[in-house]
């Protein structure tokens, strides 16, 4: 084991992921998260570790993007939230498309996110198809 395996073990699993996924999240590099980790901590990580732990995260986001839905909300409503994106290195504004269904007991479930640069109806369909492959029925 390394030694800044041993001394990042000194936080919990739950405080490394979430101190990571935060930083990266709000678009920091991996050398950024890097410098700040050994600033916050105390401890020097290396950018193979904070791509390990990112790459959880990813693998959690796909399960969650695919999880299985309920068949019938009462309503769904489909709106967008305009964001900052590190995109290329570059910051930039995008749209951010969600879909939030009602179930009938009125609590709320965001059924799925996208980023599209565009938002035709080949979108739309494509949106409306996959919340029918997770289980949505249509009427």
């Amino acid at each position: 084991m390394l030694f800044e395996e041993r001394r990042l073990e000194q936080l919990n699993s739950v405080q490394r992921h979430s101190c990571i996924s935060a930083l990266y999240a709000r678009g920091m590099s991996t050398r950024d998260i890097q410098a700040h980790v050994g600033e916050l901590y105390g401890v020097t990580i290396s950018p193979d570790l904070v791509s390990a732990v990112t790459a959880s995260v990813i693998d959690e986001v796909h399960a969650w993007q695919s999880r299985p839905l309920e068949s019938t909300y009462a309503i769904v409503f489909f709106d967008a939230l305009r964001v900052k994106i590190r995109d290329e290195g570059l910051v930039r504004n995008k749209a951010v498309n969600l879909a939030i269904g009602v179930r009938c007991s009125g609590h709320k479930e965001v059924l799925g996110l996208w980023i599209e640069q565009t938002k035709g109806v080949k979108f739309w369909l494509r949106v409306m198809n996959e919340l029918k492959a997770r289980g949505v029925v249509t009427s």
